[in-house]
C-alpha cells in the first residue's frame, strides 16, 4: 500500500477487514491483560515484567484505536496522522 501511493499517509485506503481484524486482535489483547490481572491480584501483576509490558502494551493498543477511530475519514482515509503514535503502534 505505501509504495502504491508513494507512503503518503493521508491516502492510505483500509479495508473494512484490515480494521475488523486490528480491533478484534485489539480487544484480545486488553480482554487478556484484564483476565491476567483478575487472576494474578494487582501485586503480582505489577511484579512480574511480562505482565507490566503486556499492560503498556494494552494501553497503546486502546490509545490506537481510540486515535484511530477519531481521525478515520468518511471514506477510509486517515486523516493528520501523528508518525509517532503509528512508529509505535507497528514496532509493538
Amino acid at each position: 500500500k505505501g509504495i502504491q501511493n508513494n507512503w503518503n499517509l493521508p491516502q492510505w485506503k483500509h479495508h473494512r477487514w484490515e480494521e475488523i481484524l486490528e480491533v478484534t486482535v485489539g480487544v484480545a489483547i486488553v480482554v487478556e491483560v484484564l483476565l491476567t490481572l483478575r487472576v494474578l491480584g494487582v501485586r503480582d501483576f505489577c511484579a512480574n515484567p511480562w505482565c507490566v509490558f503486556d499492560a503498556i502494551v494494552a494501553v497503546l493498543t486502546v490509545i490506537s484505536t481510540g486515535y484511530g477511530l477519531e481521525h478515520l475519514g468518511r471514506q477510509g482515509e486517515i486523516c493528520e496522522a501523528q508518525l509517532p503514535l503509528l512508529f509505535l503502534r507497528f514496532v509493538l
